[in-house]
């Protein structure tokens, strides 16, 4: 598994919450778990978390 970035003291987990969504018989789960964490966590926090992502 990749590293995953801090968020607030735990890590976002990217790939178990896809894995979680997929399991549920979700269609597009990379999608739907982007949506929830833009819901989630605001669209700034979100994108910031994604760009740490693409760092490495």
């Amino acid at each position: 598994m990749a590293n995953h970035p801090t968020l607030k003291g735990g890590t976002f987990n990217w790939d178990k919450i896809v894995a979680e969504l997929r399991a549920r018989g979700a269609r597009d789960p990379e999608a739907l778990a982007a949506w929830i964490g833009r819901r989630v966590m605001g669209k700034t926090a979100f994108e910031q978390l994604s760009k740490n992502a693409r760092r490495g």
